[in-house]
């Protein structure tokens, strides 16, 4: 490695250390979650509302027809009846009634619209309400940032989409305008009803072409808003590790606990297995440390302690240097430590096989 490799190769690896090419962690999303930033595209509530206006302005075309009939016929009861309607006390009531009728008309529309669009809502971002978006952010007043954001690539994107749905909506309403051109001759020879309920269904059948249209740009921004929130969440190499060191402990700690715990392990395990009467093992893979009280005739064998792999050959060597008799049974050994947790009693099915291990080992101690 040449002086300029010694220079540019640490200059490089620090580069590369502030690139932000990790995904972002559970821990991020979450708080990320709970400050309100969500991967979300106002487009699809907008564009899921103008859809589902226009199919529910079709679906309720009668109940509406009837309650704006209602009120004509109202209004004109009014103006021929003028001295008995606007009597004193009676034209708060009348207004009322009016305004009731006026909104009863409406409430179809009204209601589809809040549900859909929360519904739009919770499909993209889930539920989980927070006030924090809410708080006044007082660095958007200033206007050098604001001359920024004017000019940033986020603006002309922004420029771009509605360019876009600009040019969707304008190409929709008229390709179906040109679809019902040739159908418009034939007004003259309707009646006004009929003429005006025609105008009516071309109005709501256009306006459910462009609220499909939009719907189809509102899914693309919404996966493109996905995208963007994702990359923006990124984190670079560095805070992967401080968050690792917040969340699971400095590895240098953790390693001084581990080896401070494996230390209080020996210790005790020296003391189980000095316990024991006889070790039976597996060599190298299982081993199982058991206690009899020969002198108390209900007394049951007892696994002090047991251990596979490595633990396995530390509680074997502990024994062969406290004198405590070794006895290889690959079976009993795997059986013992698949069935018997430490400090247990023996199973029954297992009493006469530990039975003939721990006289083998009393016969051995005399």
């Amino acid at each position: 490695m040449n002086d300029l490799d010694k220079i540019l190769l640490p200059m490089n690896l620090g580069f590369f250390e502030g690139e932000k090419t990790e995904k972002a962690s559970p821990r991020k999303k979450k708080k990320a979650r709970e400050e309100g930033q969500v991967a979300k595209s106002g487009e699809v509530a907008i564009a899921s509302m103008i859809l589902a206006i226009f199919a529910a302005l079709k679906l309720f075309a009668g109940y509406m027809y009837n309650g704006i009939l209602s009120v004509y016929q109202m209004s004109f009861s009014m103006l021929n009846n003028y001295d008995e309607y606007f009597e004193a006390g009676s034209f708060s009531k009348i207004m009322s009634e009016f305004l009731i009728r006026t909104l009863l008309i409406a409430l179809p529309i009204m209601l589809v619209a809040v549900v859909v669009a929360f519904v739009a809502n919770f499909i993209q971002v889930g539920w989980k309400p927070t006030s924090k978006p809410l708080v006044p952010d007082f660095s958007r007043l200033n206007p050098i940032n604001g001359i920024k954001r004017l000019f940033s690539v986020k603006s002309l994107l922004e420029l771009f989409k509605s360019l876009a749905k600009l040019t969707v909506i304008i190409f929709v309403i008229y390709y179906s305008f040109i679809n019902k051109a040739s159908k418009l001759g034939s007004l003259v020879d309707m009646e006004l009803g009929q003429g005006a309920a025609y105008i009516a269904d071309s109005i709501v059948n256009i306006g459910i072409s462009v609220g499909a249209a939009y719907l189809l740009i509102a899914a693309m921004d919404y996966g493109y808003a996905r995208y963007k929130f994702a990359k923006d969440l990124r984190m670079t190499k560095q805070e992967v590790r401080e968050e690792y060191k917040e969340t699971e402990g400095n590895p240098q700690t953790k390693a001084a606990a581990r080896r401070a715990m494996n230390r209080m392990a020996r210790g005790g395990m020296l003391a189980w297995v000095s316990q024991a009467d006889v070790v039976i093992v597996d060599r190298g893979s299982f081993a199982a440390a058991v206690k009899y009280d020969a002198e108390n005739s209900e007394a049951v064998p007892v696994v002090t302690v047991k251990g596979a792999e490595l633990f396995a050959e530390r509680i074997e060597k502990i024994a062969e240097e406290n004198g405590v008799v070794v006895i290889e049974n690959k079976n009993l050994a795997q059986t013992l430590y698949n069935t018997v947790d430490s400090g247990e009693e023996i199973r029954e099915g297992q009493y006469d096989s530990v039975a003939e291990a721990l006289a083998l080992a009393f016969a051995d101690k005399k």
